[in-house]
């Protein structure tokens, strides 16, 4: 039975790392083995395959592969975090803030940057500050998004406030944020920006918005594909899009993709006010990939010396191990002269004549 995939996510990894960013460390991501490994296991969870033993570029930004596994995770954070603060007895209120520098949208780099400015502009204003006060807000959470369009590049807030009141002057807000970014040269238009009260129903969705860019249970498969569908109507891209679509041969994409990669690193995709994290008692919500931590049910396992054989068929080993086809492992495992172990018998479905691989290797069935 062939199983949804997150598709072709190594692949789109590899070009990245090999041919738009190099110089990066998503060109070593899922390729290399982590520190003192001796074998490198595939879990899968939740339909993502997941490798413990090998190192991880932890780079939210560039990586499909890391990208998917740290907002995931954090969806589970912030959704936890949400529920606690409404179990506490405080509100939420989800607001989104947009705006457009009028001079330079086709820099990614000035646009985050005048972006901001602005927001360090309006929170430390005095009027800012005197808001918070008569709202009530204790905390915030604020996630980063970028987009591209046919008029350039589009980065814009997700914020989350929690308040001790369901009353919320979020048309003062928004006027606050036009005043800061019009001082940045920029231009906020008051219909642009939106505001939500979270209902204890719209906690989830609010928490896969803020920590996944808008797209539900984030996988490569919805960027690339479902998600483009709906993008594209209004001619928007994001980021994963536009790679996907230099590898499919757009050169200006391709440049799209790595100006954008420089603009964003070393940025944070969400921040959260000092504080708000004890509430799930965490400090702070981690963009480090821990391969010893990986998590999911175990589906089989390497030696460390036989997947630096795999080489260039490494991606065709994930892609067989992600939708269960012990044929093609068979086949893999022969022409390279490796042996797999650990081989999960209710994952691949394995029929009694597949269980003996000419090549040597040994199934351990769980």
């Amino acid at each position: 039975m062939q199983r949804t995939t997150d598709f072709s996510v190594y692949t789109l990894q590899r070009f990245i790392g090999d041919q738009l960013i190099p110089d990066y460390r998503v060109r070593f991501c899922c390729r290399v083995a982590a520190f003192g490994a001796q074998s490198v296991s595939f879990h899968l969870s939740t339909n993502t395959l997941k490798m413990r033993g090998l190192m991880y570029c932890s780079s939210i930004w560039t990586c499909p592969v890391c990208s998917v596994l740290i907002r995931k995770n954090r969806v589970a954070q912030v959704q936890a975090l949400f529920e606690s603060t409404i179990a506490a007895g405080y509100s939420l209120h989800f607001v989104t803030l947009t705006f457009t520098l009028q001079h330079d949208r086709k820099n990614c780099d000035a646009m985050i940057t005048a972006q901001s400015a602005a927001w360090r502009l309006m929170t430390g204003s005095r009027s800012y500050k005197l808001w918070r006060k008569q709202n009530q807000i204790l905390h915030y959470m604020r996630a980063l998004e970028i987009t591209h369009g046919a008029a350039g590049w589009h980065p814009h807030y997700h914020l989350v406030f929690a308040s001790r009141t369901q009353d919320f002057d979020y048309t003062a807000l928004f006027q606050f944020w036009t005043a800061a970014v019009t001082l940045q040269g920029g231009i906020s238009v008051l219909d642009a920006q939106n505001y939500q009260f979270v209902q204890s129903s719209d906690v989830l969705q609010v928490a896969q918005y803020t920590s996944a860019w808008g797209a539900g249970i984030w996988n490569i498969s919805t960027e690339i594909v479902a998600n483009k569908i709906r993008t594209r109507r209004i001619g928007s891209r994001t980021p994963m899009q536009l790679a996907a679509d230099a590898m499919m041969g757009d050169s200006r994409a391709a440049a799209l993709f790595k100006e954008y990669a420089h603009a964003t690193k070393g940025m944070r995709a969400n921040t959260f006010s000092r504080g708000w994290l004890a509430f799930i008692h965490i400090d702070d919500v981690s963009e480090e990939i821990d391969p010893a931590q990986v998590d999911g049910d175990l589906i089989l396992s390497i030696t460390t010396s036989d997947f630096k054989k795999l080489g260039s068929y490494r991606e065709k080993f994930f892609q067989a191990v992600l939708i269960g086809s012990i044929h093609e492992l068979q086949t893999i495992a022969h022409l390279k002269q490796i042996s797999l172990y650990n081989l999960s018998q209710q994952h691949f479905k394995i029929p009694y004549s597949s269980m003996v691989c000419s090549s040597g290797c040994n199934y351990e069935f769980l």
